[in-house]
């Protein structure tokens, strides 16, 4: 697998991209871009946090802590009627994702488990997609941030089956590792099954409000 730098470079690249394209088309203001550029590096980021000792694992889980917060609170009027109310509820999101979600986290996931697969690209999308917005003229910001957290999903998969093609110089000698990030069913079957169920709910829930119905 590819190492934190190179992950995090890859990060930076999907985020980018991601915010230039949403806002050149219009999605997007310039401040929410802002938020997209965040949401494609998180996702960047995002496979290796069921590593507990890793990097990644803290870092995202802080920059969650202050990202959803801020798009929930930003999107739904009942948590900032006041200054005091929006501070009291991000302070609460906040410690509650940097805990208690921390905590449940690591004790549910292995590493290259579930995490690496082609549905997890499209589940973390999803909920970027559902945590986004709820209004009709949300959706622009909605895809924007789901489309951004996939890419850059799915660009750390990609760089890490790319590091499990190894080139000596003389000649070609994959490592066991290869398949094992962008595959589309892992070894525990109701993990596999479970993901499945869940992002089918997902695209349910999603699919109506995506072409704006």
């Amino acid at each position: 697998m590819a190492n934190f730098k190179t992950h995090r470079q890859g990060a930076v690249m999907a985020g980018v991209i991601s915010s230039i394209a949403a806002y050149s088309l219009g999605m997007v203001s310039l401040p929410e871009s802002i938020l997209v550029l965040a949401a494609g590096f998180c996702g960047g980021l995002a496979p290796d946090l069921d590593h507990d000792a890793s990097i990644p694992l803290r870092f995202v889980f802080r920059m969650l802590s202050v990202l959803v917060p801020v798009i929930i609170i930003q999107k739904h009027p009942e948590f900032h009627r006041s200054v005091g109310e929006s501070i009291g509820y991000f302070v609460l999101m906040a410690l509650a994702i940097l805990f208690p979600i921390r905590w449940l986290f690591g004790k549910l996931t292995i590493h290259r488990g579930i995490f690496h697969s082609v549905p997890a690209i499209f589940i973390y999308g999803a909920v970027l997609f559902l945590l986004s917005g709820r209004k009709r003229h949300d959706l622009p910001f909605q895809q924007s941030m789901a489309i951004a957290s996939s890419l850059g999903y799915f660009t750390h998969l990609l760089l890490d089956e790319y590091s499990s093609l190894n080139f000596n110089g003389h000649r070609f000698k994959p490592k066991r590792s290869l398949g094992t990030a962008l595959d589309f069913f892992k070894p525990n079957k109701r993990v596999t099954l479970f993901a499945y169920v869940l992002l089918t709910g997902l695209v349910v829930v999603i699919a109506p409000q995506w072409v704006g119905s």
